[in-house]
């Protein structure tokens, strides 16, 4: 569980980040531009999978096609919706991804434990505490639409990839897969959108540092550690784990870039946070 602790304390900065430094950019380069970079990080360590070429070929076109739905599609959404919220609220619309979790799990596994149920609705509750007093306008429910999206396809992936790796495979090989597979959805969103317009990659120094910043820890490191620690533990505590980032998420705005959140419902929220993680334990552990 270390592995999802430590992913979810780096995404608690990226918020705020993406709001305060890369506002009024193309959401669409940026997310390509930070797969790329995480597919560059993880290049050296990519090996060629073991058998015949077409073998060889479906393994490669597995990861490409999970780096695609959990990183690919889910960044383009994610990225588009900070166009139309504020860095917290960003945080606090993945609520739902808990009981994402659970109801793509049942499906797979053909049943639905309650206690799972439970544990994702006190999770839910965790984040849901935290924006009872939002109003949500016109613009805002378009943004709640790509927040949702967004949540629905990293859902899928990391179930994707807990039920494609062993628990005790190594996962460093087919990383660079993987984010190759996730960075052609946004660039080819872009390339549809505008052409070969190659001023859509015009960044200040800044925002290349902040890029540069977010494509190898928030994005690079902190999806590897979190489908790492994924495949370690059984689905309940998994769905509960994505809402981590939430306070935490909440509680660097607040602190960090100074937006205006209540702290007494944080407070609250963390400790409905560590109810739904106790009810979630109470489930068989992975084998």
């Amino acid at each position: 569980m270390i592995e999802l602790v430590l992913a979810s304390f780096i995404w608690a900065f990226s918020f705020g980040l993406i709001k305060t430094q890369l506002h009024g950019l193309n959401s669409f380069a940026v997310a390509g531009v930070r797969l790329a970079l995480s597919f560059l990080v993880f290049l050296p360590f990519a090996k060629w999978p073991r058998g015949g070429s077409g073998s060889a070929s479906q393994q490669i076109s597995k990861w490409m096609a999970i780096g695609t739905i959990q990183f690919g599609l889910m960044y383009t959404l994610y990225m588009k919706s900070f166009e139309y919220l504020q860095a917290h609220e960003v945080a606090v619309l993945t609520i739902t991804t808990p009981l994402m979790v659970v109801l793509i799990n049942a499906a797979l596994e053909k049943k639905l434990r309650l206690t799972h149920l439970l544990s994702a609705s006190l999770a839910i509750a965790a984040g849901l505490i935290l924006m009872m007093k939002q109003a949500f306008s016109g613009t805002l429910l378009l943004g709640v639409l790509l927040v949702q999206g967004s949540n629905l396809f990293f859902a899928a992936g990391q179930l994707l990839y807990r039920r494609a790796v062993p628990a005790g495979s190594p996962d460093l090989p087919h990383f660079a897969w993987i984010y190759l597979g996730a960075a052609v959805i946004p660039l080819l969103v872009l390339r549809i959108q505008t052409g070969v317009d190659l001023h859509s990659f015009e960044f200040d120094q800044r925002q290349w540092l902040t890029l540069l910043y977010l494509g190898i820890f928030p994005t690079g490191l902190g999806f590897y550690l979190w489908n790492r620690g994924a495949k370690k533990v059984e689905p309940g505590v998994l769905a509960v784990m994505n809402n981590l980032k939430i306070p935490l998420g909440a509680g660097v705005a607040w602190l960090v870039f100074q937006e205006s959140v209540d702290a007494p419902r944080m407070c609250l929220s963390f400790a409905l946070f560590v109810l739904a993680l106790h009810v979630s334990n109470l489930g068989p552990a992975r084998s």
